[in-house]
C-alpha cells in the first residue's frame, strides 16, 4: 500500500511535508480497520512503525543509487523449439527479434561479436530451462558448463560470465536457432516459454 501512495524515486519526509504525514495517518487508520489485533498489542502503532521503516529504508536506498523506477520494459518474448545435436544432448532453439524491433542494441550478426548480455541471459535461461537468471547458481550451474565448454571464466561476476558461455553455447550448437544463421541478430534473442 505504501509503494501505491509514494511511488518514484523521491525521498519520503514527515517532517518537512505535512501531507506526507496526512498521508501517513490515512494509510494507518486504513490498515488498522483490517489487520490490528488489540488482544495482542498489534493495533495502530504497530501499523504505522513498519511503513515508517519502509519509508526510511526507501530513502537509504534512493541515497545508495536504486532506482525504484524500470528503465525499460520486457520485450515480447519469441519462440523456442527442442532438437538434438550430433551429440545426441537436448538442444533449444531460440527466435530472435529483427532491427526494427530492437533498434537500442546494435545488430550483430557474428555470434563472436555479441556484446549483449540480456541476449547472452536468455540463451543461459533456455540451456537450463530456467525462469530467472538470478535462479542461477554460479558453484552449480555457470561454473560447470564454462568448464564443460571450455570457456575461462575465472575471475568473472555471475553477470560477465553470461556472454562468454552463451556464445560458445551457440557455437558448439547446443542452443540452435529456427531462422536463418546470416540473419540472426545475436544482441536480439527474445524466448518464449
Amino acid at each position: 500500500e505504501a509503494k501505491k501512495i509514494w511511488p518514484g524515486n523521491h525521498k519520503v519526509y514527515f517532517k518537512q511535508n505535512p501531507n506526507n504525514i496526512f498521508k501517513l495517518e490515512e494509510l494507518a487508520d486504513k490498515l488498522t480497520s483490517t489487520c490490528s489485533v488489540e488482544d495482542i498489542g498489534f493495533g495502530r502503532e504497530a501499523i504505522r512503525s513498519p511503513i515508517l521503516q519502509w519509508t526510511q529504508e526507501k530513502n537509504h536506498r534512493i541515497t545508495d543509487g536504486y532506482d525504484f523506477e524500470p528503465k525499460y520494459h520486457p520485450q515480447p518474448p519469441g519462440t523456442l523449439h527442442a532438437s538434438n545435436n550430433s551429440e545426441g544432448a537436448d538442444t533449444e532453439a531460440v527466435n530472435v527479434s529483427s532491427a526494427e524491433e530492437n533498434g537500442d542494441q546494435p545488430v550483430e550478426h557474428d555470434v563472436n561479436k555479441m556484446s549483449d548480455k540480456r541476449s547472452a541471459k536468455i540463451v543461459l535461461l533456455v540451456a537450463f530451462n530456467a525462469n530467472c537468471y538470478d535462479n542461477l547458481s554460479v558453484k552449480k550451474s555457470l561454473v560447470p558448463l564454462a568448464k564443460h565448454l571450455s570457456v575461462k571464466t575465472r575471475g568473472l561476476g555471475k553477470y560477465d560470465m553470461a556472454i562468454p558461455i552463451a556464445k560458445e553455447l551457440i557455437k558448439q550448437e547446443y542452443i540452435t536457432s529456427k531462422e536463418n544463421e546470416k540473419q540472426l541478430n545475436y544482441n536480439g534473442i527474445k524466448r518464449n516459454d
